[in-house]
């Protein structure tokens, strides 16, 4: 059996079958707690210049503010803790 390409490049990288069987679903858990630390720091770096520019545009006066479910939820949590007289809705498709 012929080793996966990752980039259907056959001149890209390649892993072998049988490590390829094995990564699915083990691969995300072990990623878990970077992924977060990822998406925190992110979060952390962004928060301050957007949170001013939603200030900017009218986000103090809101009663109510709706999540269209673009991220992953934290960017909107630290700015409803700052906000605790907003009520934030999420969007449901």
């Amino acid at each position: 059996m012929e080793p996966d390409h990752l980039d259907g490049d056959r001149s890209g990288p390649v892993l072998a079958p049988e490590r390829t069987e094995h990564m699915g679903q083990e691969l995300w858990i072990e990623l878990e707690s970077a992924t977060r630390d990822q998406l925190e720091l992110q979060v952390e770096l962004s928060l301050d210049r957007h949170h001013q520019l939603m200030l900017k545009h009218g986000l103090a006066k809101c009663k109510y503010a709706v999540d269209i479910g673009t991220g992953n939820g934290l960017f909107l949590g630290r700015v409803a803790q700052r906000h605790p007289t907003i009520h934030f809705l999420r969007h449901r498709r």
